[in-house]
């Protein structure tokens, strides 16, 4: 039994005593009007309490969810640059040839089957991200992941690996950089083209590990450049602080 009898109105109240502790407690009760006025006022809530049941969702509610589903799409996978690379040069092998060849045979079963079926390809979302909108594919990323994509690659003696990749069919290239180092805020890599013999600016590398979309017809140039300039860019490139160029084929 308890040292404080007072502390057993609660445990009375709902009936959780035994026959000692119940035959103290209410000899204690008879007498002290603070217990008796708290065990009437825990009998009172435990008696509410009783009469509370769960709610239930609304019927709509699942249907809703199950709605939603068909309209919600995950996010597109984050994939490396080095991957992309990897990817790329590996899409022109035999066994990619064999395995693509399937995946049209399949999808042409679909068709004559008469199955309804959606075709969704990762660049019809977006890349970025908003709240309440769905990601979207960046024109670079479109650049880099398409069928017809061709790419150009040059290693400095600084282990500065350059690529430029274009895909005709997206009528742009998109110029990948690893080994670069982060600039402070006062420098930035800018991008060039060789046009006729001179260099002009083709924007800018916001990030060392991140791809540009050139600005410019590389199809036309004779290479592709970067260098180290200070913030907000330069009309002429400062060849001291050169990084590095990509020859370019004649696409």
């Amino acid at each position: 039994m308890s040292g404080d009898i007072h502390a057993l109105s609660g445990a009375y109240a709902v009936d959780a005593v035994d026959d000692l502790e119940r035959a103290a407690f209410e000899r204690h009760l008879a007498q002290c009007e603070p217990c008796a006025a708290e065990v009437t006022s825990l009998r009172e809530a435990a008696d509410e309490l009783s009469q509370l049941s769960l709610a239930g969702p609304p019927p709509a509610l699942r249907a809703s969810i199950l709605a939603g589903i068909d309209t919600v799409r995950p996010a597109p996978p984050v994939v490396s640059l080095e991957a992309r690379r990897e990817a790329r040069s590996t899409r022109n092998s035999p066994h990619r040839r064999r395995v693509g060849g399937l995946i049209a045979a399949a999808a042409a079963l679909v068709l004559v089957g008469g199955v309804g079926a959606t075709v969704w390809h990762p660049w019809d979302e977006p890349s970025t991200q908003v709240a309440g909108e769905t990601p979207r594919i960046s024109a670079a990323d479109r650049v880099l992941d398409a069928a017809d994509a061709r790419t150009w690659t040059e290693t400095t003696e600084d282990g500065v690996t350059l690529s430029v990749t274009h895909s005709a069919a997206q009528d742009r290239s998109v110029l990948t950089a690893s080994g670069l180092a982060p600039l402070s805020q006062e420098q930035v890599y800018e991008l060039w083209l060789q046009q006729d013999g001179e260099l002009v600016s083709a924007g800018f590398l916001k990030d060392p590990t991140s791809a540009a979309v050139l600005q410019g017809d590389s199809t036309t140039a004779a290479l592709a450049g970067v260098t180290i300039e200070p913030a907000g860019g330069s009309t002429k490139p400062s060849l001291n602080n050169l990084i590095g160029t990509v020859p370019l084929a004649k696409a």
